[in-house]
């Protein structure tokens, strides 16, 4: 499984990825650990729906956890779900940042999609908590 934490440059937005297989308790006490490092939060992370049933039925899904974007992948080298994954993180962010209309802020999505993709696609993580 390959995980990590990215933070968009210039907008502090993150995203937690993991791409590969896994099951709903590994998941979460990875995202849980991920979540407290970032914002030293030591309460459980309510994801609202059965995480091993949508984790067994779906290739990919994408979590808004308050402003922070957690993304995974069922296929590790899936370049197409990864660009999926991140295309829903980055509407979020982008509702988050006031960024509503696409059409006046194309650059900001495709930026962001392009640059997220890529680090994810390549294993890269951020060491924001130095």
């Amino acid at each position: 499984m390959t995980k990590g934490v990215l933070k968009l440059p210039m907008y502090e937005k993150v995203v937690i990825y993991c791409l590969g297989k896994t099951t709903g308790d590994e998941f979460a006490e990875w995202v849980n650990k991920e979540v407290y490092a970032y914002d030293g939060k030591d309460e459980p992370v309510n994801f609202g729906f059965d995480l091993d049933s949508e984790l067994e039925r779906r290739d990919g899904i994408c979590i808004d956890l308050a402003g922070m974007q957690v993304v995974w992948v069922r296929k590790r080298r899936d370049i197409n779900g990864i660009a999926h994954e991140v295309g829903h993180a980055v509407i979020n962010m982008g509702r988050d940042i006031g960024f509503n209309d696409m059409s006046t802020c194309s650059e900001f999505y495709c930026y962001a999609i392009g640059w997220l993709t890529e680090q994810i696609y390549k294993g890269k993580t951020d060491d924001f908590r130095q």
